[in-house]
């Protein structure tokens, strides 16, 4: 049973780098999780059953469904606490699994997209994507948490079957151990003042992995690949710092792409990111061959938004 307290949230994510994670009807496709499609394979944690739910990533263009990301992921959070096969932890660097992903709203129609990742082999071991309709948005909830707790179960049970059996535990001594004298009782050093935690600088931007929205899943490469060119054409200006987490920047890069045939859309936020609130936004689309040049727009655009608010801060500061 999920041991959380009360007013908890769900994880944070605990990488940048970026992905979270714009508008017209309703593609085809479904949003992508705020994950990479792979990750550094990590030690399995102790518990088997813990499970982290990241922020799902909101992709859309309106300001309007800033909170639809949260809410999903919030849900899922609830869903899978109250299973007793599953213990739900606040970190994903805890969690022998994780649960992302992203959501795009174009009017009425919503497009939801979940990974879950085993952390242990760092691969996507399930993948649920759903369509529904904002105005029957907790009916869409409803499935989306109902497919990703059934999706988590079938994948703890087939890593549950492949485990070896643990070994046989030896039976306790019944002999009484030799008391053992009290330790002495250490002086506690005198208190230190704390020092305040850093202020991220106005030229710190976080870039997350860019969210594949495409239904194929070999379009992945491509979305990590735009996410990984705007982090870097960010770090070549010499103007701006890419930061290496969220929590040590001031502006945040999401985004997603979206591919149909040889034709690709590439959508890009920027946020403010203490207040979550999109300042700039950015949408281009193309064929797939001028991949490049679409990259490019993308990140010059950005690279502009970005300068124009520390120009801003200047002016205020003067």
């Amino acid at each position: 049973r999920a041991e959380r307290p009360a007013n908890a949230q769900p994880a944070a994510a605990q990488t940048a780098a970026a992905t979270p994670p714009a508008s017209t009807p309703a593609p085809a496709g479904a949003p992508a999780p705020d994950l990479p499609a792979t990750a550094t394979p990590a030690p399995a944690p102790t518990d088997p059953r813990a499970v982290a739910v990241l922020p799902f990533t909101n992709v859309s263009d309106a300001a309007a469904a800033s909170g639809l990301g949260d809410a999903l992921a919030q849900g899922v959070w609830e869903r899978l606490g109250a299973m007793d096969t599953v213990t739900v932890v606040p970190a994903a660097a805890s969690a022998r699994w994780v649960v992302g992903g992203a959501v795009r709203q174009d009017d009425d129609a919503v497009q939801v997209t979940a990974r879950i990742v085993e952390t242990g082999a760092g691969a996507v071991v399930q993948t649920v994507q759903m369509d529904g309709a904002a105005s029957e948005l907790p009916r869409l909830r409803e499935a989306v948490n109902t497919a990703i707790a059934a999706r988590l179960a079938d994948a703890m049970g087939t890593v549950t079957a492949a485990a070896p059996p643990p070994a046989a535990s030896t039976p306790p001594d019944p002999t009484p151990p030799d008391p053992v004298p009290a330790p002495p009782v250490p002086t506690p050093p005198a208190p230190t003042a704390q020092a305040p935690p850093p202020v991220a600088s106005g030229a710190t931007v976080a870039v997350r992995p860019f969210a594949n929205l495409s239904r194929d899943p070999a379009d992945d490469d491509l979305a990590s690949g735009i996410g990984q060119a705007v982090a870097a054409h960010l770090a070549g200006t010499g103007t701006f710092t890419v930061a290496a987490a969220e929590d040590g920047a001031r502006w945040v890069v999401a985004g997603g792409i979206q591919r149909v045939g040889d034709q690709i859309r590439i959508t890009a936020r920027l946020l403010e990111a203490q207040a979550g609130t999109v300042v700039r936004s950015v949408k281009v689309d193309g064929p797939v061959g001028d991949l490049p040049r679409l990259r490019d727009e993308i990140a010059a655009t950005l690279t502009g938004g970005l300068q124009e608010m520390l120009d801003a801060d200047a002016a205020n500061a003067a």
